[in-house]
Parts: C-alpha cells; sequence; structure tokens
C-alpha cells in the first residue's frame, strides 16, 4: 500500500491549468494585413458566427488571424457585433515561405480520398494544388467552395502563412508545368529519392490515380522528356503515394 503524503492545498490554490496557457485558436482572414495596423475590421458573418457560437470567444479574448499572403496577427477582439467585429492588434509579423515550392498535380480519384489529399497536401505545405484529368482518372466533380474550406482549415490548423493556390481540373496536356518536372507511377524501375530534386528550388510532381498512369499519360511523359520515378516496393493507394512524395520533399 502506498500512502500520499503530499498536501496538495499547500502549494497554490490556482488551478493546475493556470501553469500552462491555452494555445490561441489561429483563424484565416479575407482582410489584407500589414505591419503597422493597429486595428482590423472583419465583415465575415460566418467567422464572426463561429467566434461567437462555437468558440465562444467574447470581447476581450485574443485570436491570431492571419490573411493567407504570409501576414499574420495576434489580436484582442474589441467589438463582437451580430454580423461583424473589430480587433486591436497586439503584434504582426510576417511568416516565412517555405524554401522550396512544391505543384503537386495530382490525377482527380474519388471524392472523399481527394479531399483528404488535398487536407494533408496542405498541411505538409505544398505550394499548389492541381486536379489532373487523366486517362484513369474519376470524373468526379469537385466542389470548389468545399475544397476552399479544407484548405483554409487545414492551414488555420497547421500555421502555415500561405494558402495553396487551388487549380480547376486541367486535362494532362494542357498542365502548365514549372520548374524540375518528375512523374510518380508504381511500376516505375528507378525510386524516387530527395536527391532527384535536390538542386531545384521548384519542383513539379505528377501524381497518378488508382492503377496508375495509363498508357496514353505514359507516352506524354517520354514524349515530353517527364522523368517517371517509382516509391518502392510497396503497391500504394494514389492518395497515399502522393503524400509520400510530398513528404520526401517537404520535411
Amino acid at each position: 500500500m502506498v500512502l500520499s503524503y503530499i498536501n496538495h492545498t499547500s502549494y497554490t490554490s490556482k488551478p493546475f491549468y493556470h501553469y500552462f496557457p491555452m494555445r490561441l485558436h489561429r483563424f484565416y482572414i479575407n482582410t489584407p494585413l500589414s505591419i503597422g495596423q493597429s486595428s482590423i475590421n472583419i465583415d465575415d458573418e460566418k467567422l464572426v458566427h463561429q467566434w461567437r457560437n462555437v468558440f465562444r470567444l467574447k470581447e476581450g479574448d485574443s485570436v491570431i488571424v492571419f490573411d493567407g499572403s504570409g501576414m499574420e496577427c495576434t489580436a484582442e477582439i474589441a467589438q463582437l457585433h451580430g454580423k461583424s467585429a473589430s480587433l486591436d492588434i497586439q503584434d504582426s509579423r510576417e511568416r516565412p515561405a517555405f524554401s522550396k515550392k512544391v505543384h503537386l498535380f495530382a490525377a482527380v480519384i474519388k471524392k472523399d480520398k481527394f479531399e483528404w489529399l488535398v487536407e494533408k497536401a496542405t498541411e505538409l505545405g505544398v505550394t499548389s494544388i492541381t486536379p489532373v484529368v487523366s486517362e484513369r482518372s474519376h470524373l468526379n466533380k469537385l466542389n470548389p467552395d468545399r475544397i476552399f474550406a479544407i484548405v483554409k482549415e487545414a492551414s488555420e490548423q497547421s500555421g502555415r502563412g500561405f494558402l495553396p493556390e487551388i487549380a480547376s481540373a486541367t486535362e494532362l496536356g494542357s498542365l502548365e508545368l514549372k520548374g524540375k518536372v518528375i512523374a510518380l507511377h508504381g511500376a516505375a524501375e528507378v525510386s524516387f529519392t530527395r536527391d532527384v530534386i535536390a538542386d531545384s528550388e521548384e519542383v513539379s510532381m505528377l501524381v497518378g490515380p488508382e492503377g496508375g498512369w495509363g498508357e496514353r499519360d505514359l507516352a506524354f511523359f517520354k514524349e515530353h522528356n517527364i522523368p517517371v520515378y517509382g516509391l518502392g516496393s510497396l503497391t500504394l493507394r494514389a492518395e497515399t503515394a502522393a503524400l509520400a512524395a510530398v513528404s520526401l520533399v517537404m520535411l
């Protein structure tokens, strides 16, 4: 039998969590920010509703807001009206951009899987995401508003200062590829490693659908001298392959 000899009331009357400050909630706003601002007016009704009814925030509480272009502020809620709010800025800063620009061109797969891919690729720091219509793509109609909401929430959660650009679904032959261009294909003989893009500040990564790229897709890569790499001996789902490749580059 173990006897406790600690008098818990003899140390402090403050609650335990007093010594561990709560992390401030972080939100994307559609209002441009700049160094030197003293206040911000928020006219986003959905955001104000979220503050009041979901997070139970009130006047005097502090939040972190960012505008998606690299600017971020810590601010105190000065006024919280029915459909608007005003913030007093306490601190402003610029979040640095990632050292490497990664453009992810992912073949359209099942809707829920593609949305999950968008969320995780955003968290990992990709610069842009383009849905690709390929030979074996699922003909899913992606909801731009839904995709933007996923990107926004993933950016808020991960702490990135820049929202990735999201393009509309594009045919493989019409893509605007930038920097070092590579394609990933399960049957490729050469495995992809970080050394492949070590000297490249900008990379375009093409990831196929379930079952891999089709013959016409592979012929396109050969015609345009786009190297094709694999990701080891295991058979990966399309969304897993995309995130594995992005992780090798970004982390």
